[in-house]
């Protein structure tokens, strides 16, 4: 039996949902958000995604919700499928496999914090070895 993945659900286009929008808190205020039986059409998600755009028209649009696969992450011109057909927006599209992963943008602090102690390694390394 497979299991599928609980997401937060839900949509904000120009800021028409504040709980949707970043800053996105996890709490009782936004529990109603987590899709408990994420199913993309008839097939059970395994991901989260998370599109945080703007619109040719100027308008943001966020949209947090179930995906049958992993999309990636990736920013740039996105095709979006909305109602009104697909449109092309300009943002970041980040998928995740975990439950109520979608919530927010990650941070990279950890990714230089990696690098800076990389470094000081590698320089601690080349005094030793200059002796």
């Amino acid at each position: 039996m497979s299991l599928s993945i609980d997401c937060y659900d839900c949509k904000s286009v120009a800021g028409n949902n504040k709980r949707c929008e970043d800053t996105f808190e996890t709490d009782f205020s936004t529990y109603d958000l987590i899709s408990r039986k994420c199913y993309y059409g008839f097939w059970k998600a395994h991901f989260c995604i998370k599109l945080k755009a703007v619109r040719a028209d100027g308008s943001s649009i966020l949209v947090r919700q179930c995906a049958v696969k992993d999309w990636g992450s990736r920013c740039g011109l996105i095709h979006f499928e909305s109602p009104h057909g697909v449109e092309e927006v300009d943002g970041c599209l980040e998928s995740c496999d975990f439950d109520g992963c979608n919530t927010a943008t990650p941070t990279y602090k950890y990714n230089y914090f990696m690098c800076f102690i990389s470094v000081v390694f590698v320089q601690m390394f080349l005094l030793l070895f200059e002796r």
